[in-house]
C-alpha cells in the first residue's frame, strides 16, 4: 500500500523536499494509517511532521479517549501535536448547520491556524464514491461530480487511489492501532448511509463493482445516466445530456493522452465533439447482449487501448473482473 500513496504522491507532485507537513489525525484506521505512511517517508522527502486533532464533543467518553489515543500515538512516535475541543452539537445549531457540516468545517478552520507548507487529510477511494452519491443525490453540477480532489490549495490526499478495505487491511497486518467510531453504523448520518446501504447496492449491480477499472483511470460514462426499468430512453432529454456533454469537453481538453471507447449509436453521436489529436477513439456496437454479436465480439478495444497507453509512455490497464 505504502508503494500505491507514494505514486499518488509523486503522480499529483503533492510534497516538495522540506516540507513541513501537517497531518490530520482522528484516532481511525485511515488517519492512523496516513500518519504512519508520512512516517515512514520522512526521511525520503525531509518532512518536518506534525500532527492536529480536533475532539468535536460528539460522542461523550468515547471522543475523550481518541483524543487521549492519539495524544499518546504521538507522543510515542515523535510527532508535535495540536489539539483543540468544541461542542459541535451545540456550535452546529446555533450556526443554523448540520452537525457534520460544521465539524467538517471546523476541522479546516483548525487546520488553517496551524503553520504548514502542507495539510495532509486520509480521504480515500471509498471516501471519493460516498462523496459522489451524496453530492449527485442533493442535486450537483459537474464540478461537484468531480468528487474529492487529490490536491486542492494546500491540501493533499495521498491515499485518494486506495480503498478503505485496503488501508484496514495494511493496519492489521502492520498491527497498527486504531480507534473506532461507533457511531459508523448509525444510519441516521448521510454518509454512513450511503456507506451502509448504498455502496453495497452498487456493488451488487455492477458484477464485482467496477472499482478495480476505476483506480485505473477507467471512466464509464453513459450519454443518459439513469433509465426507468425496462424503459428505453425514459429519461433522454430530462438534462443528463448537458451533464454528460460538459464531462466529455472538459476530457478532450486534456493534454494527457487517453482512449474515448464510443459503444452504440448514442455515444458515436458525440464524435463530433473530440476534436484533440492526443486522443485516440475507437467505435464499436454496444455491449449489450442485444447488440454485443453485430461487432463489438472481436473489436479488440481493450488491448488497442493498452497498446496505445503503453506507446505514450503510459500504464496499460488490468481488464480482468476476477469474479466473472
Amino acid at each position: 500500500m505504502n508503494k500505491k500513496a507514494i505514486n499518488t504522491v509523486e503522480k499529483y507532485n503533492m510534497l516538495s523536499k522540506g516540507d513541513r507537513v501537517l497531518v490530520a489525525v482522528s484516532g481511525g484506521a485511515d488517519s492512523m494509517a496516513l500518519l504512519e505512511f508520512f512516517i515512514s517517508i520522512k526521511d525520503k522527502y525531509d518532512l518536518n511532521l506534525c500532527a492536529a486533532h480536533i475532539e468535536h464533543g460528539i460522542r461523550g467518553e468515547e471522543s475523550l479517549s481518541d483524543a487521549l489515543f492519539v495524544k499518546e500515538y504521538c507522543e510515542k512516535s515523535g510527532v508535535k501535536l495540536y489539539m483543540k475541543s468544541i461542542n459541535a452539537p451545540y456550535l452546529a445549531k446555533k450556526a443554523g448547520m448540520g452537525v457534520e457540516e460544521y465539524s467538517r468545517q471546523a476541522r479546516y478552520d483548525f487546520f488553517s491556524t496551524i503553520p504548514c507548507d502542507k495539510i495532509a487529510t486520509a480521504h480515500n477511494l471509498t471516501d471519493n464514491a460516498e462523496t459522489l452519491l451524496f453530492r449527485l443525490a442533493r442535486g450537483t453540477g459537474l464540478k461537484g461530480a468531480c468528487a474529492i480532489p487529490p490536491v486542492r490549495d494546500k491540501i493533499i490526499r495521498p491515499f485518494i487511489e486506495i480503498s478503505s478495505d485496503e488501508i484496514r487491511a495494511w493496519c492489521n497486518d502492520n498491527n497498527i492501532a486504531y480507534r473506532i467510531d461507533s457511531t459508523n453504523k448509525d444510519d441516521t448520518y448521510s454518509r454512513n448511509l450511503i456507506r451502509l446501504q448504498m455502496l453495497p447496492l452498487f456493488q451488487r449491480l455492477n458484477n464485482g463493482y467496477l472499482e478495480k477499472w476505476a483506480r485505473q483511470g477507467v471512466l464509464m460514462l453513459n450519454t443518459v445516466l439513469t433509465v426507468r426499468a425496462h424503459q428505453a430512453n425514459s429519461h433522454r432529454g430530462i438534462g443528463w445530456e448537458e451533464f454528460t456533454d460538459a464531462a466529455i469537453r472538459i476530457l478532450d481538453q486534456q493534454d494527457r493522452p487517453m482512449v474515448f471507447l464510443l459503444w452504440g449509436r448514442p455515444a458515436q453521436m458525440k464524435k463530433s465533439m473530440l476534436n484533440n489529436p492526443k486522443h485516440l477513439i475507437l467505435e464499436a456496437p454496444h455491449p449489450s447482449p442485444l447488440s454485443a454479436y453485430r461487432g463489438f465480439f472481436g473489436c479488440k478495444h481493450f488491448s488497442k487501448t493498452n497498446e496505445f497507453l503503453v506507446a505514450n509512455g503510459l500504464e496499460p490497464i488490468d481488464w480482468q473482473i476476477e469474479n466473472i
